[in-house]
């Protein structure tokens, strides 16, 4: 398991795997509601399925746009099939600490 701190502002890449019962699902287009974007556990999703590309082996990556999008103590990222059951359900939840001073240590 890997603990890392996701940079304050960062618009680095954040990648998640698309499964499909413990396989990766490779060629995906996501459609927008597919992957949602929430800050601090707000309750409105930015739809940001569309900005979502393929790495490979089932591992697709979302490159913030602009840093207010990761400016956040948290950030969760939602992926849902928002129109049938090409992969499964997932979620990646990232903590920045809520400034850009923060670091992992440990």
């Amino acid at each position: 398991m890997s603990h890392d701190l996701l940079l304050y502002g960062s618009t680095e890449p954040l990648q998640f795997k698309a499964t499909l019962n413990g396989v990766g699902v490779t060629g995906l287009t996501f459609q927008a509601a597919d992957v949602q974007l929430s800050v601090d556990g707000t309750t409105t999703w930015a739809n940001i399925g569309t900005e979502c590309s393929e790495i490979g082996n089932g591992i697709y990556a979302w490159t913030p746009t602009s840093s207010t999008q990761t400016q956040a103590e948290q950030v969760t990222i939602s992926v849902i099939d928002s129109s049938g059951s090409l992969f499964d359900e997932n979620a990646l939840i990232m903590v920045t600490g809520g400034s850009s001073l923060a670091r992992f240590s440990g």
